[in-house]
């Protein structure tokens, strides 16, 4: 292909890119490893992991990549708590049941996930688990500690800041 060609080409796919975004199609933005790796594979993710534990029983995980939030395969969602009317992400909710993304569990008493899906947010990962609107940065909790997703975050933009000032 001449150079001239593939120089128009180019600049016509980074307007897509611009665009696309724009009218709500992610049509060539690259999907998380999580979301698309075999669910065999998913456990191999060397990445931070962050959990929910809620009092009903019901367990998630997730991570964060890419700019999205990944609940991993295996996780729970809340089944019926009664906050449909209030949920932000109750329509969400069902389209992932609707798509197969969430399925009754062995004891039909939670949803569980049957692949990762990655959300646009740590809230609305949250909502869509605990069935009820959630603030998903104090909701998601580093596995095996109390240390919340807002403060992770907030190590991690002052060690980034750290590093860059000593550069």
């Amino acid at each position: 292909m001449p150079e001239a060609d593939r120089a128009n080409m180019e600049a016509f796919l980074a307007n897509l890119k611009v665009v696309l975004p724009v009218v709500g199609l992610d049509l060539l933005k690259p999907r998380p490893v999580a979301a698309t790796k075999p669910s065999g594979n998913v456990a191999d993710i060397d990445q931070l992991r962050f959990e929910i534990r809620h009092k009903s029983g019901v367990k998630a995980t997730g991570l964060e990549e890419e700019g999205e939030f990944v609940v991993l395969e295996g996780s729970e969602a809340l089944k019926d708590a009664g906050y449909q009317g209030t949920n932000s992400y109750g329509e969400l909710k069902q389209e992932l049941i609707a798509q197969g993304v969430l399925g009754a569990s062995a004891d039909d008493k939670f949803y569980k996930f049957a692949r990762p899906y990655a959300f646009k947010s740590p809230s609305a990962a949250a909502a869509v688990v605990l069935d009820r609107n959630a603030n998903g940065r104090l909701e998601w909790k580093v596995v095996g500690s109390k240390m919340t997703y807002h403060q992770w975050q907030e190590e991690k933009a002052q060690a980034a800041e750290t590093a860059q000032v000593s550069a």
